[in-house]
């Protein structure tokens, strides 16, 4: 939920939301103290996580997305919701929102709107396959926002 205790995290699982593992639900319980966040732009503010930033070819990284609201917002907090406008690399690698639309604001919702300012952790942890060595780059651009560019480095096996 936005901003209370341990933050709530889930992935589907077929046709089911289950709780996220334990280690994706570690990561993003260190929101607080990350050190690279996105900037703050309209009362709203992406950031970017996972478990590690050094990797072999051939692991995935799981990425976890965290909106932080700073006030005059609603948090659409049931999730998990799905992740548009994220970049590998700077190459669109999933879904993009429709430009008519609020980014952030699902399309099709069901479940609680809270006011802020909080937190909301529920959206889609997209997994990245890493094939080169090097530094890979993974930034969420939803719109006129943007996260923290993640850097992780892949070593060879």
């Amino acid at each position: 939920m936005a901003g209370r205790g341990d933050p709530q995290l889930y992935v589907r699982r077929g046709d089911r939301v289950v709780p996220a593992p334990a280690a994706d639900i570690a990561v993003a319980a260190g929101y607080r103290g990350w050190p690279d966040k996105g900037p703050e732009v309209d009362g709203r503010r992406l950031t970017i996580m996972a478990a590690e930033r050094a990797y072999r070819v051939g692991d995935v990284v799981r990425v976890i997305h965290v909106l932080e609201v700073t006030a005059g917002r609603s948090l659409y907090v049931a999730g998990p919701k799905i992740v548009t406008d994220e970049y590998l690399d700077d190459r669109l690698v999933g879904p993009r929102q429709p430009a008519e639309a609020d980014p952030l604001d699902p399309l099709s919702y069901d479940g609680p709107v809270l006011p802020g300012p909080g937190t909301d952790f529920n959206w889609e942890i997209t997994e990245y396959p890493l094939p080169d060595p090097g530094t890979t780059r993974i930034q969420w651009r939803p719109g006129a926002l943007m996260s923290n560019t993640l850097k992780v480095q892949v070593a060879r096996a």
